[in-house]
């Protein structure tokens, strides 16, 4: 499952993999104006995190399958039928190996702790390869739905699984935070942001303005 997904997550904007591609992404950002004009204000630019608090046990598990479902579709359908690789379904309308290979891989999972065996009954299991990939196109629904990156305000806006990092303009921190609480809602999940107009500290790296320049 997590071979038949990679294809289609490679189509979502703003997702990252590795600190990498934030660098590389940011590189093509480093033109930006400090501030702006907006109406009557001056909006200054602000470092933004997110962190998804429990993401992985607050999904809701019969609606990934949907959701990833519905992309997978979608994704195969823009090829025409018929497809070049050997671990992907032949068209589309198998899709349902697919959905069948779900119960197989998520269901009645289970671990050992301190000599105790649990059954995992919420949300994706970290340990399954497809989680990941379940949990990235989880989060592409609730984004697109808002079409999160045609903000004017938000000139940039990455993730990676459950950790955002935006770059907003507006008239202070509380604000800036505000907007992206406002605008990136996710079922049954509570997103924590921080806002700083300095520096801001994401995956491995430290992102700050000097001299009105971003600089990593």
């Amino acid at each position: 499952m997590s071979k038949i997904l990679k294809g289609t997550v490679k189509t979502k904007q703003g997702i990252i993999h590795r600190s990498k591609d934030l660098a590389l992404k940011l590189h093509s950002l480093k033109s930006l104006s400090p501030a702006k004009f907006d109406g009557k204000e001056i909006k200054r630019l602000y470092f933004i995190s997110g962190d998804i608090v429990a993401f992985y046990s607050n999904i809701n598990i019969q609606k990934v399958y949907q959701i990833a479902s519905n992309y997978l579709t979608e994704y195969y359908s823009s090829f025409g039928k018929e497809f070049d690789l050997d671990w992907v379904p032949h068209n589309v309308n198998n899709i349902h190996i697919f959905r069948e290979a779900l119960s197989i891989a998520n269901k009645n999972l289970i671990c050992q702790f301190n000599r105790k065996i649990y059954q995992q009954v919420r949300g994706l299991t970290m340990e399954v390869a497809s989680s990941l990939d379940f949990a990235n196109l989880y989060d592409c629904f609730f984004e697109d739905r808002v079409d999160i990156y045609s903000y004017p305000n938000v000139p940039s806006i990455e993730r990676y699984i459950d950790n955002y990092l935006s770059l907003v303009y507006a008239k202070d921190e509380l604000s800036a935070k505000h907007l992206l609480d406002n605008l990136v809602v996710f079922n049954n999940c509570t997103i924590q942001w921080l806002a700083s107009d300095s520096y801001m500290t994401f995956l491995d790296m430290i992102l700050f303005f000097d001299k009105n320049k971003l600089l990593q």
